[in-house]
Formats: C-alpha cells, structure tokens, sequence
C-alpha cells in the first residue's frame, strides 16, 4: 500500500495518483523528502537574548536584544541559559552603559556650560571638557562595579524568600535590563530618569521569568535594597538635624548664661 503524505489515505502499490486527494504520489513524495531536508539543515533558533548566543562583536545582534529586552522582557530573558558564558552579558551591559553615558554627559556638559546649572554649582565639573572626559574615563569601572554590587545584592534578597536559579541568572537580568535601558539617555535631559525607570521595570519582570519566581519576590529583591538606603539616608538626615537643633539650643543656653553672669 501507498500511504498518501498529503491526506493520509492508503492506496494500492500501483497507483499513481491518490484516489481521495488527487495529488500525484511521486510528486507528493518527493515534496515531503525535500521539506523534511530542508527543515534537518535548517538552523536552530535559540531562545533568549539573541546577543547571547551571537555576540559580543556583531552590532545587528546588539539592537536585536535592544528590542526584545524593551518590548519583551520577560519573554526574553526567562531562557537564560546559565551554561553560556558571562562575557556577552557584560559586554553588553557594557555597550549599552557606555552609549548612555557618552550622551547623558554630553548633555550635562551642554547644560553647564550654557549656565543652566549656574546655582547648583555643576558647572564646576560638568561645565569643562576635561570633567568630561573624566566621566567617560570613568564609565566603564563605574558601570561594571555597579553591576555586581546591584546583582549581589538582589540575589541575596531574592534568597531571603525562597529557592533561585545561580547568581549568573541574576546578573545577566541585569546586565541586559541596564544594557538595553541606559540607552535610553540619548534622549535630552529627561533620558536619565526614563532609562532609570524602564530599567526597574525590566529588572522585575526579568527576575520573575528567569528565576521563576513570583513578581512580589522579584518586586522585593529590586525595591527592598533602595527601600533600605531611603530609610538609612532618612535615618540620617534626621540625626543630623536633630544634633544641629541640640547645638543650636545648647549654644542659644550658653548666651543666656554668659548674659546673666555679666550682669
């Protein structure tokens, strides 16, 4: 019997064409031994941040994963695979830090030196070419360092409340989710605040896919650390101004008593 590829209906051995169908049976075959080939030489797409697989050099990859990482980033970075090397991620991280930090100073220095800044007194460092240059210089060291102090710590807030994948997973969420946001600073002036933002955003939904986990645990790992620094830095505001008022007051006593003894 000849099995029809097409509508699955049997035929006899001598038949050329399928009695349902209609369809040619050497054509048919034929086809389907050609589509099979072509689909066994036909490379595998892998899932995840495409510049994971395909980069660190090739520039293309790099905007692929731009436009996955902003649009989709849980989709993205849930495949993760904690098996590829740490290199790409940071060099993209990298990248991407760089490219926002070349053009958030070049505003800052545009802002300075037009006098924008006069009152806050910027201009000192932004306002000339060589506080310029020191910010890129610094850049790079800047960028790598904060990214993993800002991974270590999440990953150790994330363990607080349960179960997770590797550090690797943890810091490549955020390589890509800094790499892909801090781009945004291209954008004049309100760039910064925008890339800090969208970068949030795709640190929490990154970690919940990656790590499988759920968004009040990611939520925590990403917003618990600065909910500390805003409480230690509250802390201490406080301390000082109170210690200012207790001088102030103890001052304000010392006159009065200098006032009496003169008298």
């Amino acid at each position: 019997m000849i099995h029809c590829p097409f509508c699955k209906t049997d035929n006899n051995d001598d038949s050329q064409i399928c009695v349902h169908c209609g369809v040619r049976l050497v054509d048919a075959a034929e086809n389907v031994h050609l589509a099979n080939k072509t689909t066994e030489n036909k490379p595998e797409m892998k899932d995840g941040p495409d510049f994971e697989h395909n980069g660190p050099w090739n520039i293309s990859s790099f905007f692929i994963t731009l436009r996955q990482v902003l649009f989709q980033p849980a989709k993205t970075l849930m495949h993760l695979d904690v098996n590829v090397s740490l290199f790409n991620a940071i060099v993209y991280a990298l990248a991407g830090g760089m490219i926002g930090s070349i053009f958030g100073g070049l505003w800052q220095y545009l802002a300075s030196s037009t006098g924008w800044w006069e009152s806050s007194g910027a201009e000192m460092f932004y306002g000339t070419f060589f506080g310029l240059a020191a910010l890129w210089f610094m850049s790079p060291f800047i960028i790598l360092l904060s990214l993993i102090v800002v991974s270590a710590i999440a990953h150790l807030f994330l363990r607080f409340t349960g179960e997770t994948r590797p550090f690797a997973i943890t810091l490549k969420v955020f390589a890509y989710s800094q790499g892909s946001s801090s781009p945004l600073g291209i954008v004049p002036f309100c760039g910064s605040v925008a890339s800090f933002v969208w970068a949030l955003i795709c640190s929490v939904s990154g970690l919940a896919a990656a790590h499988k986990v759920s968004t009040g645990r990611s939520l925590f790992a990403v917003f618990g650390p600065l909910l500390i620094c805003c409480a230690c830095i509250v802390v201490a505001v406080s301390m000082a101004i109170s210690l200012g008022l207790m001088a102030a007051l103890s001052q304000m006593d010392g006159m009065g008593f200098l006032k009496e003894f003169v008298k």
